[in-house]
Formats: structure tokens, sequence, C-alpha cells
């Protein structure tokens, strides 16, 4: 060993000299390594700390690993520095920080917490070590002024927040944070409150906090109070349903449509029937058609008792249509228990009818699918069917739509497709005029099929790879095309795609993002170079526009992203768009 270190440290030192060398660089990883076991020395630690800024990327890589062994407070710096470094390096030394036994090394990353520009990663690397006084620390305001901190806060509740630390966690969200603060960590709090042991309990701590809250504040707790979906839960809402604004009251109206528990039903349906508010009642009613068909809410008979209840209470034509439809689709003797007279079928003349596929993304297509619908309401000119199991589609589907809008794949666990005849039927009613509307992740499917794959222009394929969502602006490419004519560049907060594959050299690119390489505590790690975020294809008399924004539900309701949507359904059914 006496030997070996003087000759190590020599390599080290004169390093840059073999930077070009490759069999220089395996010799001193290779010494780097047998020094390993000798971590602890105190001669070997600063030739480990100084391997760490060697220039070659594999001896540093190997310096990682040997220095966590040397516990030296010495070294924290680089470890941090290297967390937030491309390639392996910066995927190895989180890695390497998380199961360090280094003592001091939590007190270093609470005072780079402190710090505004390293706090997120020092809160991410905290997270990672299930520091115990973590969410303690995590509920001070005073951390929050810097944009990006709440993203990285709300991924250490979801990693250490416990049982005990769940109330004050609860109160400081809803009563200490600015509303557009929140929403990470409504979300990260509804997925640790289903996971904690003890269902009951935990549902009691809930429900106290939430009661304790203000009108405002329970406003934004709705979110976290529906995802547990209990019996107690659902009492709470449909008592809060009969109180408050009329926004509040739609707001629980909307927690419940989202519920996959028939007890919903029940508590929906009274806000139909009671709400004095007609904006409340049709949300109520249009909430209701939509439960009954999720598979497994209600069995024929309840299904009609319930249609029965809201024709009684529907004012408007539209739901009247809508419940008749309902009650058609319910089929055999129950559909004759409605003591309504028949009412016409929800006119589709001179509309775009739209056929919404969904029912199964490596995405949250439900959440996606609700948000997606209430954009197209947004123009009168869709009449939009959505269906939850679209590979049991028969050709004759085909002629009731003008769009097929893909919101559905089989990157997921879920792999059915269409059936042969299906897609043998597919493409001929593309040529023919049909519209086709590539929503994010809808085009991760047919991977085997050339002709679908040159009709939606390219997908996510080998080579693919997004950074994480972060904040970037949409660039308008092509001012001329009927869907981006008039639209301004616009900034959103998305899952910006990169090296999507080029399957029609023909297709148009209307809207691009660059994304730079260099990553930061914003963002970055794109190409550097522009990225196509929306384009279209033609064949024949068909068309196909292809959206890679839209992540999720707020990726969705981003002004411009709302605006392609609208924008590019009415040109995949029209091939224009009317102002």
């Amino acid at each position: 060993m006496k030997i070996l270190l003087p000759i190590l440290s020599a390599l080290l030192t004169c390093a840059p000299l073999f930077a070009s060398d490759d069999a220089q660089v395996i010799e001193r990883a290779r010494k780097i390594t047998a020094l390993t076991a000798q971590a602890e020395d105190p001669s070997v630690k600063p030739l480990l700390l100084a391997a760490l800024s060697d220039e070659s990327e594999l001896v540093r890589l190997v310096a990682l690993r040997a220095t966590v062994k040397t516990c030296d407070p010495a070294a924290f710096p680089l470890l941090f520095a290297a967390c937030s470094k491309d390639g392996e390096e910066g995927r190895l030394a989180p890695l390497m920080v998380a199961s360090s036994p280094a003592k001091g090394l939590d007190a270093f990353l609470y005072e780079q917490m402190a710090k505004p520009s390293s706090r997120c990663k020092a809160i991410e690397l905290l997270a990672s070590r299930h520091e115990k006084g973590l969410i303690a620390k995590l509920c001070d305001p005073s951390l929050y002024a810097e944009k990006g901190v709440n993203q990285a806060a709300a991924g250490a509740f979801r990693l250490c927040l416990q049982g005990e630390d769940f109330a004050k966690a609860m109160t400081f969200v809803f009563t200490s944070l600015p509303a557009g603060q929140c929403e990470p960590f409504v979300s990260a709090l509804s997925s640790v409150a289903q996971q904690l042991p003890g269902k009951e309990q935990v549902e009691k701590g809930v429900l106290a906090q939430f009661l304790k809250l203000s009108p405002e504040a329970r406003l934004g707790a709705l979110e976290l109070l529906g995802s547990l979906q209990s019996p107690s839960i659902c009492q709470v809402l449909a008592d809060e349903a009969k109180q408050g604004t009329v926004d509040y009251r739609k707001a629980i109206v909307r927690t419940l449509s989202k519920w996959s528990q028939p007890i919903a039903l029940d508590a929906l349906v009274t806000v139909a029937k009671g709400d004095a508010d007609g904006s409340v009642k049709i949300l109520a009613i249009r909430s209701v058609i939509t439960l009954l068909e999720k598979k497994d809410m209600a069995d024929a008979t309840k299904k009609a008792e319930v249609l029965k209840t809201l024709a009684t209470v529907a004012e408007r034509d539209e739901e009247k249509q809508l419940i008749e439809a309902a009650l058609k689709s319910v089929g055999g003797a129950e559909s004759k228990k409605l003591p309504n007279a028949p009412m016409a079928a929800v006119p589709t003349t001179g509309k775009i009818r739209v056929l919404l596929l969904s029912g199964a993304n490596n995405h949250n297509w439900q959440e996606t699918t609700e948000s997606l619908k209430k954009v197209l309401a947004k123009n009168p000119k869709f009449a939009v069917t959505v269906t939850e199991t679209p590979w049991e589609m028969t050709p004759d589907a085909l002629a009731s739509c003008d769009v097929v809008f893909f919101n559905w794949n089989t990157f997921g666990k879920d792999k059915r497709e269409w059936s042969q005849p299906m897609k043998d039927a597919f493409i001929p009613w593309v040529k023919k005029g049909g519209g086709v509307f590539i929503f994010h992740a809808g085009g991760s499917i047919f991977y085997n099929w050339p002709e679908f794959m040159s009709l939606i222009g390219g997908t996510w394929e080998k080579g693919t790879y997004h950074p994480k969502q972060q904040e970037y602006t949409v660039k308008i490419e092509n001012v001329d095309h009927p869907i981006t004519k008039g639209m301004k560049d616009f900034v959103t907060f998305d899952e910006p795609w990169q090296k999507l594959s080029n399957r029609n050299p023909a297709r148009k690119m209307l809207a691009t993002t660059t994304i730079p390489k260099e990553k930061s505590e914003k963002g970055g790690g794109g190409t550097g170079e522009p990225e196509v975020m929306a384009m279209t294809m033609e064949l024949e008399k068909g068309r196909c526009f292809n959206l890679v924004l839209g992540h999720n539900a707020k990726a969705i309701e981003n002004e411009g992203c709302t605006s392609l949507i609208l924008r590019g359904t009415e040109w995949a059914g029209t091939g224009n768009v009317k102002e």
C-alpha cells in the first residue's frame, strides 16, 4: 500500500496529461477501486477526494462509490455538486448520498436547504435519506419563495410523511401556503393518506382537520378528502354540499364525480334534487350520468331508478336527452320504467361527432379524460361520446363519428388492441375523410402497424425521453395553418418530450419547444434543439392532428393547450377552423 499510494497520487496529479488516453484512465480507475477497501484510512481520503474532481467521468464514478465509505465531511460539497450533473454521475451521486452513513451529512444538507439556490436539490436528497425531521422543517412558509420548492417538498411528503406528522402537514398546506403553491402537496397528501395504516383512524384525523379549516381552505382540501372514498367522507361531503357558495358546491360535485364507489351516486342525486342553483343541478345530473357509465357502479335496476329520479328534476332538453340515451343503454325491461314520454335523440346534425377513446393508458386516463371532456364542452360544435372499452370497437362505430380522439394506448399494463377487422376498416375510413386526434401518449399504440404510424407522424419510441415536468415556451412555427392561425407563443408547465420519432417525412410541424441541455432546478435536460409539440398529417381526404402536450389536467387546462385541442379537433373533423 505504501508503494501504491505515491504512484496513485502522481497519476491523479497528472490526470490532464492522460485525459485522452483510455488506458491511463482505466488504470487510474482500477487503482481507485483497489483503494476502496482502505477508504477510511486517513492517508487514502485525500486521494479519493481528489479523484472526485478527475477529468474522467469513469474515475469520478469509481471515486463516488469509494468516497461514501470514507464518511469524509470534506467530500460532502463535491458529492452534493455531483448530484446535479448530467449522465451517469448525476444518477449515481444521489444514490450514494441516500445510502451514506456519514455523520454530519444530514446537517450539511440542511445547510444547503437554507440556501435558495440549492434548496430543491437538498430537499430531494434529505427525502431520499428518509430524514425524520424533514417534514417538520418543511412546514415553514419562508422556504417557498423560490419557484419549484413546492414540487420538491411535495415529493418529500410522499416519501417521508408518517401518521404522526399528517395533521401538522395538512394544516400547514391549507392554512399557511398560498393557493397557487398547494396543488402538488394536495396530490401528495392524498397519496399518503391512502397508504397509511389504520384507515379508519386516518379518516377521522383528516375529517377532524378538515372541519377546523376555514371555508376558503376547505375548497382546496376537497381533493384530499375525496381521495379516501369512504361512507363517512361521503356523508361529510353531502352535508357540505348543502351550504357554501355556488363554486364550493360545484367543487364538491366534481369531487364526488371522480369516485369509483356507488355511495357517491346517492349523494349526487341528492344535490341534483335539492340544490337551488341551476348550474349546480346541471353539473350534478351530468356527473351522475357519467358515474353510471363506470363498470360495476350500479346494476340495471339501480341505474333505471337513478335515471328515473333525474328525469323528474332535469329542466333543460340537453340533460333530458342525455338521460334518455343513458336509459336506452340500460336495455331490457328496466329501460321502460321511466314514466316520461320518449325524448328525441341527442341532435348531432351540423355538429362534429367526436369519439373519445379512453380506458387504458400509461398516464392517469381518468383525470385527463375528464379534463378533455370539459375542454371539448367549451365548443358547441362538438358532440362528444366517450368509450372506456375502445378495444371492443367494431367497424360500424366509425360511421357515427367524424373524429376518433386517442387518449388510449397500450404502453401501460393493459395491452388489449383493436380486432383485425377494426384495423382493416380504420385506414379506409380515414382516407374517405375521417379525422384523427392523437393526444399526448395516445400514439403509443399499434407500433407494428406501419400505416397507423405513418398516419400519426411519430410517437414515443426507442430514443425518445422527457426531462422532468417544467415550465417552457411553446413556439408557434406555422402561423398560416388553420389550427395555429392567429395563435401566439405561450408558456406552459408540462412534460417536454424529446426526440419523438419521425414516421412520416411529409408531416407539418405547427409548434415546437427547445429545452436546454443544461439541467437546473427549474428544468432543462433537453436536446437543446427544437422538438415537435404539434404536427399534422394528411391521408387522401383524411386528416390527423398529433398534440404532444397534455401530460395531466393542469397541462390540458393551460390556455394555449386548450386552444390547440379545440382548434385541432375542429380541423381534424372538417379540414378548417372557423373563428
